[in-house]
């Protein structure tokens, strides 16, 4: 057995499993980063229509939170919606409303909803 020869082999092992440990940590790192983004990339709330109702979910702590239609008129208004709840709106009807809360306004679009109709048919009739 020469020394020389293991020894070789020894350090391409050591620096294989250094790679392979590198490679996790990284995976590690990246998929943390994606499924947490830093807080500058989350806003502060999120709002959207379901069922002539406008749904407001804070992320943080919300002060004076307004709901209005596209004129401007008031709908609702809310002194403050605590972080992680929702607070709901009745709009009434489609059309496009504004949420708006600490300078930011955010549209949403209220649908109707479709009721179809079906009746049956008797061949021969």
């Amino acid at each position: 057995m020469e020394p020389g020869r293991w020894g070789g082999a020894g350090i391409v092992l050591l620096g294989v499993a250094a790679l392979i440990i590198a490679l996790l940590a990284a995976h590690f790192y990246v998929t943390s980063v994606l499924s947490h983004p830093p807080n500058a990339l989350r806003s502060d709330f999120h709002a959207y229509c379901e069922y002539d109702t406008v749904i407001i979910h804070a992320n943080v702590r919300l002060d004076g939170v307004r709901v209005m239609d596209a004129r401007g008129n008031l709908i609702c208004e809310f002194p403050e919606v605590p972080a992680g709840s929702d607070e709901v709106c009745e709009v009434g009807g489609s059309g496009v409303y504004v949420v708006e809360s600490g300078g930011v306004k955010r549209a949403v679009v209220c649908r109707e909803m479709g009721v179809v109709t079906v009746t049956s048919a008797r061949v021969g009739d």
